[in-house]
């Protein structure tokens, strides 16, 4: 962006892009793909995987 202000300068403003950092330390082979994941196909699955989870608990 470029705007001149009231003393007639020209300033520009870049945009504010953030800096990539390091990779996160993850190790190899833990990534979501489809090696190590599978679909969930019945309700009695996807159950199990809930009770897994714990209680629900509700934020207003």
């Amino acid at each position: 962006m470029q705007r001149i202000n009231p003393g007639g300068t020209l300033l520009r403003h870049p945009p504010r892009v953030p800096r990539a950092g390091p990779p996160p330390e993850q190790p190899l082979g833990t990534e979501y793909t489809s090696n190590n994941t599978r679909q969930l196909e019945s309700a009695a699955d996807i159950k199990l995987l809930l009770d897994k989870m714990g209680e629900v608990e509700f934020y207003i």
